[in-house]
């Protein structure tokens, strides 16, 4: 098989994937398949509201936990200016947490190694609704429970990357909003892209949750760092290129970021976890990298296959549906582009 018939091969394979009934007013997805810099593969499918305003590849979606990779380089680039250090405890910048704390260092909340809970855990999402990360921080102080000793394992947390937003903001005196729009939305040419409690900027469209709230789970979650930003396809291309190559952190913090920090998370087997980037194999530098992120009917993955420098973005408001044909099209292009 050419390269010119294996791409026309999985271009087939996709569409089979998407077909199906997008009558208007049906939630969806867009889609960005990237080889290089050449894009072998860019959809859109369904519709941000009940009217029918057709997905593109310019609407803007909640990208849940994929936030986390924007988050961490935010940290990073002020570990690289030496405003924060990896080793740094977390009572240093946050000194109202309690002071048995002091041995969660700044690495351990990149890594999900801190044994900080999940704060989504076992409450009522009536709990979280409106929560700010100051409440969160509150919340903590009053109830200091860790699930382990910090470094001794690895549990997928939320929890961390709101505590990193929050460290990232006492460090530097500036909010978490300026910046991640300074460090990353604005050297990336990032202009729809915008994190709650912002003004969305003028022009963008916000694919509504199953094309019918802004809401997730019904209610409004107002903590930054672990989620809540908002993006395009198109965006996070930008990002995933100015990452890449170097114009946002350092080689060093890329091979940081995306070198296994973590034993195999407690709550999903099989993961692993760098530094804001999920990595699928104990091997300590993978040739995959990922984020994926799911927030009720927002789901979507950013996937990085550095042998062939494929890259995946779905980006979807359509909840189940989105995430089985998110993996669908993650098996097709595996199948023609094995990870090397």
């Amino acid at each position: 098989m050419t390269e010119a018939e294996r791409q026309a091969q999985v271009k087939s394979q996709i569409d089979a994937v998407l077909a199906g009934d997008w009558s208007i007013g049906k939630p969806g997805l867009s889609v960005l398949v990237r080889l290089g810099v050449v894009e072998l593969y860019k959809s859109s499918r369904g519709s941000t509201d009940t009217i029918g305003t057709p997905i593109t590849s310019l609407t803007s979606f909640e990208i849940a936990s994929i936030s986390k990779s924007l988050t961490a380089t935010v940290v990073m680039q002020l570990v690289e200016r030496q405003i924060l250090a990896l080793t740094d405890p977390i009572t240093h910048w946050l000194p109202m947490l309690a002071a048995d704390w002091s041995s969660i260092q700044l690495r351990h909340l990149l890594s999900h190694s801190s044994g900080i809970p999940e704060f989504f855990k076992n409450k009522p999402h009536r709990e979280v609704d409106g929560l700010t990360n100051a409440q969160l921080v509150q919340r903590l102080v009053d109830n200091p429970v860790l699930d382990f000793v910090p470094g001794a394992n690895s549990s997928y947390s939320n929890t961390n990357y709101v505590l990193l937003a929050e460290v990232a903001a006492a460090a530097t005196g500036q909010s978490f909003t300026d910046l991640m729009r300074r460090g990353v939305f604005e050297p990336c040419g990032m202009n729809l892209s915008w994190l709650k409690g912002e003004s969305p900027p003028v022009g963008s469209v916000l694919a509504l949750n199953q094309a019918v709230s802004p809401l997730t789970y019904g209610v409004d979650i107002l903590t930054l760092g672990a989620f809540g930003l908002m993006s395009t396809v198109d965006d996070m291309a930008r990002f995933l290129d100015a990452w890449r190559q170097g114009r946002l952190v350092s080689s060093e913090s890329m091979r940081q970021m995306t070198t296994v920090q973590s034993s195999e998370l407690l709550n999903r087997p099989g993961e692993y976890y760098g530094f804001g980037w999920t990595l699928p194999s104990p091997i300590t530098t993978p040739s995959v990298y990922e984020h994926a992120g799911r927030v009720a009917g927002y789901v979507g993955i950013v996937h990085v296959e550095l042998g062939q420098s494929l890259q995946l973005i779905v980006l979807s408001n359509s909840g189940n549906t989105g995430l089985s044909q998110l993996y669908k099209i993650l098996s097709v292009l595996q199948s023609y582009y094995p990870a090397t």
